[in-house]
């Protein structure tokens, strides 16, 4: 373990990981809060002169849209959750691979933590 937490690939990839489960997990709650609370609400489309438009592209790709996000509600709340596990995981190994360098045995500070 003290071989990971001095090795600057791994650190690099606890970043990449750390911002692509970030991404995830929040468009994932997107949408399971579209798929359980909006599917309540019957969608309506207008154009600017006040006339229904139901057959127009826009429309129905949002409604094909709302549909699939749907059906894939239960799917959504599993990447979520691994998504958030993935987050905090990374997290923590950022936290404690803070510090250390490569063939260093004692900790050492960044560039950015030196008080001028």
């Amino acid at each position: 373990m003290k071989k990971l937490l001095r090795s600057s690939a791994a650190k690099i990839i606890a970043y990449i990981l750390l911002v692509i489960s970030g991404i995830t997990s929040v468009t994932s709650g997107l949408g399971i809060y579209s798929a359980i609370v909006l599917r309540f609400y019957n969608m309506q489309y207008y154009v600017p002169d006040e006339t229904l438009i139901l057959d127009t592209p826009a429309a129905c790709d949002y409604e094909n849209l709302r549909i699939m996000i749907f059906n894939f509600k239960y799917e959504l709340i599993i990447v979520c959750v691994l998504s958030v596990i993935i987050l905090l995981t990374c997290f923590f190994f950022l936290l404690c691979s803070a510090g250390h360098r490569k063939n260093q045995e004692e900790l050492s500070a960044g560039a950015l933590t030196k008080i001028p």
